[in-house]
């Protein structure tokens, strides 16, 4: 039996998982370490993992294999990632349109941001609208938000057609 709860080890792959594509490449890397059980010796383990996924996740995966207390038992470290990999795929998702490819550090700001004042375990879907300006559209729960200076823009020019129409005839 794991030593290290399932909840704390969901908290701390949080960092791994902070948009879709993360969570699918940190999923598969997950999946790569519980083939790789049937490698008994600890060392090879670890070797394999460094090889086979990337140097963060490995580091991960040893910590959870340490924390075992009986690392030579892969039964419990299998049950212990294989609770943390559906966990992964249970994670509300919120999609976010903005109007430019983030950066890694946009990506890390949104992400702490919503983790902070939305939910502590959010993952983003990005997508691309270039019509967007100044703004977002946002899905989550259902609800579809859109907050942008095209909005305030295309809302102004509804409420002032008439006054606009007769400026210029």
């Amino acid at each position: 039996m794991s030593t290290q709860s399932t909840e704390t080890l969901y908290d701390e792959a949080l960092p791994f998982v902070r948009t879709v594509e993360e969570r699918a490449l940190f999923h598969g890397e997950l999946e790569t370490a519980l083939q790789s059980l049937y490698i008994k010796d600890a060392e090879k383990l670890v070797e394999f993992l460094e090889r086979n996924v990337r140097h963060s996740t490995s580091q991960f995966i040893k910590k959870v294999l340490l924390s075992e207390n009986d690392n030579t038992d892969t039964t419990a470290l299998k049950n212990t990632l294989e609770g943390l990999r559906v966990s992964l795929l249970q994670m509300p998702i919120i999609h976010l349109d903005i109007a430019f490819e983030p950066t890694n550090k946009t990506s890390v700001m949104l992400s702490t941001w919503l983790r902070t004042h939305v939910q502590k375990d959010i993952v983003i879907e990005y997508g691309l609208d270039r019509t967007l300006i100044a703004g977002a559209r946002i899905i989550f729960n259902g609800k579809n938000i859109e907050v942008s200076i095209t909005e305030i823009i295309n809302s102004y020019l509804e409420r002032e057609h008439e006054h606009i129409q007769k400026l210029f005839n």
